[in-house]
C-alpha cells in the first residue's frame, strides 16, 4: 500500500513523458524509447493505485461483485505487484469465501518476487495462513442434526429459503430433507425461485401442510402443478389458489387427487366455467373451511349433486350474481356453520340465512365498509378473543390495565352458548330487519359482541328497525358501526344507551352524528375506541360536549383511541377541545378541511403537554406545516408518528420532530412533496441508530441486573 500511495504522489511519469517527446523530435530515439517505457511504468503504478481505492471503497459498500472486477484488473495491468492479490483476497475473506481468499493469496505467492517486492510477499504469505485458519475453524451448521436444521430453516420465508439452497449442493440436499421447512409453501407472481419451487416440487410434496399458489403471472409456469394433479401432496390440508390461469378441468383433477386430505380451501379466480361448489364439497369430505371469489358465482343447477351433510364450518362466497336459489342450494347441505360471509347476494338471501343456518357464530352479508376482506376464521373457542386482540394491537395504544379489562370481558362469556356473536349486514332494506331479527333471537340472547350495519338508501318504514335494533339483548355487545342515515340517529343512539358494555364505535359513510348520539357515547364507561369516517353533518355541539365530558373525567375517561377521517365541519374550537383529553394515546386526523391553520396551531401546542399520547396519524390536512411539526415535537410520550399528503411540512418539519423529540421510534412518511427523499433516507438511519443504542443499553441493564 505504501508502494501505491508513492506512486500516487509521485509525478515523474509526467517528467519522463516530456522527456520523450523532446528525444524523438530531436531523433535520439533510443533515449524516446527508454524514457517512454519509464513514464508508462509508473503511470501503470499509477493507475493500479487508484484502482486499488476503489476496489476497497467497493468493498466497503459491499459491492463485492465489482471490488473484484477492479482487483482483477489490478493483477493484470501488473502481475507482479502484491496490491491486486491483497486486494481480491481481501475481498473474498470479508464475504466469508475463505478458500477463495487462500486460492488467490497462493497464486500471488507464484507471481510475486519475495526479492522485489518483500514486504507484500511477506502480506501475501501472512495472509495465505490466516485464510486457512479461519477456514478450519468456521463450523457448517447443516452439519447439525437434521432436527436442528429444520428448525433454523422454518423460520426462513421461502425466497431466503432457496436463496440458501443455492449457496452449495450441501446445502440444497439438507434444506430439502428439513420437513418442518416446508410445512407451509408460499409462492407469488413477484417471487424471483418460482421456477426453482416448480422443479423440486417432487421432492417436497410429502412435506407439505399447506400451500398458496398465485397463478396470475403472465409467463409460465402458470399451471397447476403437475406433481398436485398427479396427486403427489398427500399430506395437503390447506390450499389457497389465485389467479387467472387456471382451467375448470384442471382444478377438478387437482381436488380428485388431493381433496381427502384438504380442510381449507381458498379459491381467487376468475373463470367463464367455474368449478360446481357441489362437485367441490363433494371431493373434498373433509373440508370444513371454503373461501370462493370470483366475478361468476359456480352453477349450482348443473346436475352435479351436493352432499347430504357437509361438514363446513365456514363458507366465504363472494360473486356478483348470487341469488336465493343459489344460496339456498349450498347452505341446505351445511347444518354445521359457524362463520358465513355472502357478498354480492340479494337481500332475500338473508331469509334463505335464517332459515338454514341454525348455529352461526358471526354473519357477514353483502357488507360495504371494508370488512369483506377479512378473511373468516375456523371456528374455535377463542376466535372472538383472538379478533378483538389483534384489533387492539394494530392501534399499539391500549394501556395494559385496559387490555385485561377488555379481556375480562370475554373470560366471563359462556363461549359454548349458542347464537350470533358477530353481525356484518350491508346494503340491507327496511324488510330485510324481520329475518334479522329472528336470527338474533335464536339461541342465546346474550351472545351478541359486534354488530356492523350499513343501511339501504331507502330503509324502509324506521319502525322495522326500531324494533330490531332496540328490543334484542346487548348486554355483551362491545364493538358497533354504523351507517347513519337522517331518520335513524334517534334509534342508534337508543340502542347506545342500552348498551353498556360498548367500548368500540364506528361510524362510516352517515348522513348526521346528531347531538343524541354523542350524548348517548358520553354515558359509555368503556368506551376506549371512536372512529368518524366520511360523515356529512357532525353536530358541533354534540361533538363538544362529548369531548368536554372526557375533559372533565381526568385521567378516569377511558378513551384511547380517537379517528377522524374526511369531516367537513369539524370546527377549530371543537379541535382545540380534543387536546385536552388526557387520556388519548392514538390520534388519527384526516382531511378535516374546516381545521385553519392557526386552529391547528393552536391545537398542536396544547396537545404538547399530553403524558399520554404514542401514535399520531396526520394525513392530507393542508393547516399543517413546520410550526405545527416543531410543536408536536414536545409531546414526550410520542413514540410513532405517520405524516401523509401534507404538501406545507418540509424538510425543517422533519428535522425539528426527528431532533427534539427523544422519544420518537418510528416516522413513516409518504407522498408528502416537500420532503425530499435525503431527509426521508436519513431519518430511517438515525431512528436504526437509535434502536440500536436502546437495545444496547436494554442489554446492559439486564446483564447489571444479573451480576
Amino acid at each position: 500500500m505504501q508502494q501505491l500511495s508513492n506512486a500516487l504522489e509521485d509525478n515523474a511519469w509526467r517528467d519522463l513523458s516530456h522527456s520523450s517527446r523532446l528525444a524523438f523530435h530531436n531523433a535520439k530515439y533510443d533515449q524516446a524509447i527508454d524514457a517512454s517505457t519509464l513514464a508508462l511504468e509508473n503511470l501503470t503504478r499509477a493507475l493500479v493505485a487508484i484502482l486499488d481505492i476503489r476496489a476497497a471503497s467497493h468493498g466497503k459498500k459491499a459491492e463485492f461483485t465489482q471490488g473484484l472486477r477492479d482487483a482483477f484488473k489490478m493483477i493484470e495491468h501488473v502481475p507482479t505487484l502484491s496490491a491486486g492479490y491483497l486486494r481480491a483476497g481481501n475481498l473474498y475473506a470479508i464475504r466469508g469465501k475463505q478458500v477463495d481468499a487462500e486460492r488467490i493469496y497462493e497464486q500471488g505467492l507464484r507471481a510475486v518476487s519475495p526479492v522485489l517486492d518483500q514486504a507484500g510477499y511477506s502480506l501475501l504469505s501472512e495472509h495465505k495462513e490466516a485464510a486457512k485458519a479461519q477456514q478450519e475453524q468456521r463450523i457448517n451448521f447443516v452439519h447439525f442434526p437434521i432436527e436442528i436444521c429444520a428448525h433454523i430453516f422454518s423460520y426462513l420465508s421461502m425466497d431466503t429459503l432457496f436463496g440458501c439452497m443455492s449457496v452449495s449442493r450441501l446445502w440444497r440436499d439438507t434444506i430439502l430433507q428439513c420437513a418442518s421447512a416446508w410445512y407451509q409453501i408460499e409462492l407469488s407472481a413477484s417471487s424471483k425461485y418460482a421456477a426453482s419451487m416448480y422443479y423440486h416440487f417432487g421432492s417436497l410434496s410429502r412435506h407439505v401442510r399447506s400451500m398458496s399458489l398465485d397463478l396470475s403471472w403472465s409467463c409460465p409456469p402458470n399451471r397447476i402443478p403437475s406433481q398436485l394433479v398427479n396427486g403427489g401432496f398427500t399430506n395437503l390440508r390447506t390450499l389457497k389458489l389465485q389467479g387467472y390461469k387456471v382451467s375448470s378441468e384442471e382444478l377438478s383433477m387437482t381436488l380428485q387427487q388431493i381433496g381427502s386430505t384438504l380442510t381449507s380451501l381458498l379459491l381467487e379466480y376468475a373463470l367463464y366455467t367455474p368449478v360446481s361448489l357441489g362437485s367441490i364439497l363433494s371431493m373434498c369430505p373433509k373440508l370444513t373451511e371454503l373461501k370462493y371469489c370470483g366475478s361468476r358465482f359456480p352453477n349450482v343447477h348443473d346436475g352435479s349433486s351436493f352432499p347430504l351433510a357437509s361438514g363446513l364450518l365456514s363458507l366465504y362466497l363472494n360473486a356478483h350474481d348470487i341469488t336465493d336459489s343459489d344460496l339456498e342450494a349450498v347452505l341446505r347441505c351445511c347444518p354445521k356453520l359457524r362463520n358465513l360471509a355472502v357478498y354480492g347476494c340479494e337481500p332475500e338471501g338473508m331469509r334463505i340465512i335464517d332459515r338454514y343456518c341454525n348455529d352461526l357464530q358471526q354473519l357477514r352479508f353483502n357488507s360495504l365498509h371494508g370488512r369483506s376482506s377479512r378473511s373468516i376464521a375456523s371456528n374455535n373457542n377463542n376466535s372472538m378473543l383472538t379478533t378483538y386482540s389483534s384489533s387492539l394491537s394494530t392501534t399499539t395504544t391500549i394501556s395494559s390495565s385496559a387490555t385485561q379489562k377488555n379481556k375480562n370481558v370475554y373470560k366471563n362469556l359462556n363461549i359454548t352458548a349458542k347464537g350470533l356473536r358477530v353481525v356484518d349486514i350491508g346494503d340491507v332494506e327496511g324488510s330485510t330487519a324481520q329475518y334479522l331479527a329472528d336470527m338474533l333471537r335464536k339461541g342465546d340472547k346474550h351472545t351478541l359482541e359486534e354488530l356492523y350495519m350499513a343501511m339501504h338508501e331507502q330503509p324502509g318504514p324506521s319502525r322495522q328497525w326500531r324494533d330490531l335494533l332496540c328490543n334484542f339483548d346487548t348486554q355483551r355487545l362491545v364493538k358497533f358501526g354504523c351507517k347513519v342515515k337522517h331518520s335513524m340517529h334517534t334509534i342508534v343512539a337508543g340502542l347506545i344507551r342500552q348498551s353498556r358494555t360498548l367500548q368500540d364505535i364506528s361510524f362510516w359513510d352517515s348522513e348526521l352524528i346528531s347531538i343524541d348520539i354523542f350524548d348517548a357515547m358520553i354515558t359509555l364507561p368503556r368506551l376506549h375506541r371512536l372512529h368518524l369516517a366520511t360523515i356529512d353533518e357532525i353536530s358541533d355541539a354534540g361533538i363538544r360536549h362529548f369531548f368536554n365530558s372526557h375533559i372533565a373525567f381526568g385521567f378516569s375517561s377511558p378513551l384511547r383511541v380517537f379517528e377522524l377521517e374526511y369531516i367537513l365541519d369539524l370546527t377549530n374550537p371543537a379541535l382545540s377541545m380534543l387536546a385536552d383529553i388526557l387520556t388519548l394515546q392514538y390520534l388519527r386526523l384526516c382531511d378535516c378541511d374546516e381545521i385553519t391553520t392557526s386552529g391547528m396551531t393552536r391545537f398542536s401546542e396544547k396537545l404538547s403537554l399530553s403524558s399520554s399520547l404514542i401514535n399520531l396519524e396526520l394525513c392530507k390536512m393542508d393547516c399543517v406545516n413546520d410550526k405545527v411539526i416543531r410543536a408536536l415535537s414536545g409531546i414526550n410520550t410520542l413514540q410513532h408518528m405517520k405524516m401523509m399528503c401534507l404538501d406545507n411540512v418540509t424538510d425543517q418539519g422533519v428535522w425539528d420532530i426527528l431532533d427534539r423529540s427523544t422519544s420518537i421510534r418510528s416516522i413513516d412518511i409518504s407522498c408528502c412533496f416537500a420532503v425530499s427523499a435525503f431527509v426521508v433516507d436519513r431519518v430511517k438511519q438515525k431512528l436504526q441508530v437509535r434502536k440500536e443504542l436502546r437495545n444496547c443499553e436494554c442489554s446492559t441493564t439486564a446483564d447489571s441486573s444479573r451480576i
